[in-house]
């Protein structure tokens, strides 16, 4: 009976090694995947505007963690933020940045603001990711 205790306990840790290891690496490549994201998550107004300052075009997606429409047009605004390598893409969460959400009079989201040299060329409310590509199309156009 020892012997068949040994065995078992023997095997049940290694099954418990694998599945930590296998949660390990699956947590590690999930990292892996959030940190080739082509848009940046702004929290603070200073590091906003620095981006604006810095950047000819910037898209930003205002969103909202409870916003149905937010969440069905973030993979789009993600995908068009890989195609356009000469515009700084940005999402801003409105509950946790609400000085930002202020500034910018943000009442509705999604709310997309397309900004030409730091000032608003264009602003879409609403989940219409084609009306996001025509207005960033129209910065770059003039910028």
């Amino acid at each position: 009976n020892l012997l068949l205790l040994s065995n078992l306990l023997e095997r049940t840790s290694y099954a418990v090694v694998f599945q930590y290891l296998a949660s390990f690496l699956f947590r590690r490549e999930k990292k892996r995947k959030a940190t080739t994201s082509m848009v940046t998550v702004v929290r603070e107004l200073p590091e906003l505007q620095q981006i604006l300052d810095n950047n000819a075009v910037v898209a930003i997606d205002f969103y909202a963690t409870w916003c149905g429409p937010c969440k069905r047009i973030s993979p789009q605004f993600e995908e068009f933020a890989k195609e356009q390598g000469n515009v700084k893409f940005l999402k801003v969460d409105v509950d946790e940045s609400e000085d930002i959400s202020e500034k910018y009079g943000i009442s509705a989201m999604p709310t997309f603001i397309v900004f030409k040299n730091g000032q608003v060329s264009e602003t879409i409310v609403g989940a219409d990711i084609n009306k996001v590509k025509n207005a960033v199309a129209k910065a770059l156009d003039s910028a």
